[in-house]
């Protein structure tokens, strides 16, 4: 991974940013099927897209927040 001049790794940012591209297209193709089929049967199903959606936000969001300020710290630090 690559490392900056005080040990931190940038790689970790990386991942992040694939893991909510890969999460938010994965909800948004749940999210396009569901409406296929409230279209095609005219009918409103249980909203399944929603698991995906909470499932992910577990992940991304506690992620996020353990590293936002790692950057400020860094700039601070010089």
């Amino acid at each position: 991974m690559a490392e900056t001049t005080d040990g931190s790794t940038t790689g970790g940012r990386t991942a992040l940013k694939v893991v909510t591209i890969v999460w938010l297209a994965g909800t948004g193709i749940h999210l396009l099927i569901w409406l296929i089929m409230c279209f095609a049967t005219l009918s409103l199903h249980s909203p399944f897209f929603i698991w995906p959606l909470i499932g992910g936000a577990v992940i991304v969001v506690p992620w996020y927040l353990a590293t936002r300020n790692r950057s400020t710290e860094r700039i601070a630090r010089g």
